[in-house]
């Protein structure tokens, strides 16, 4: 408790329901201190069919078809990117909401939740290659404005992104 009184962010990268077990959710910590920003990013989401399930890279670069993206394969079957995208996406994407946050936090002095999904961001990055996949032989690049980040008209910044349990102190 007394960490989190001084605390800037709190970014946690769990199943939508271990934070809350352990004590480290935003309803908890934003108690102790109004003014945090607190990113939870889960990799398919907080609802759905697969929101209990958890998720690394290797597993949302197939399921999203990321992993197809480089035309590489193995006995025709897609192998792994040699970058681990959709987790690189989503830590930038986080660093994007955070910072967007952080400067909503500055002119209104209040914190707020931020929701992330490695499935999303995954999504994100290659949005402009969906209409170009009919030939499943081609290899197409991901091209265009691709933001992955969405202000919402409120106080709360949704965004697509990753880490586990990190927490960055503010200076003095």
């Amino acid at each position: 408790g007394k960490l989190i009184k001084d605390t800037d962010v709190v970014i946690v990268n769990y199943r939508p329901d271990v934070a809350e077990n352990l004590g480290i959710d935003y309803k908890t910590l934003s108690g102790m201190n109004p003014k945090l920003i607190y990113c939870d990013n889960t990799a398919f989401g907080r609802k759905g069919p697969q929101s209990h399930r958890p998720g690394y890279d290797l597993i949302v670069q197939g399921l999203t078809g990321l992993m197809a993206l480089e035309g590489k394969s193995l006995k025709g079957v897609p192998v792994m990117n040699a970058l681990p995208s959709a987790d690189i996406s989503t830590g930038i994407m986080i660093a994007w909401s955070v910072s967007a946050a952080l400067f909503h936090r500055e002119k209104t002095g209040k914190g707020q939740k931020i929701e992330t999904t490695l499935l999303g961001s995954a999504l994100a990055i290659q949005t402009s290659s969906f209409p170009a996949r009919s030939d499943r032989n081609a290899i197409h690049a991901p091209s265009g404005d691709q933001a992955g980040c969405e202000s919402t008209a409120g106080p709360e910044v949704r965004g697509v992104a990753t880490p586990s349990l990190s927490v960055t102190k503010r200076s003095p």
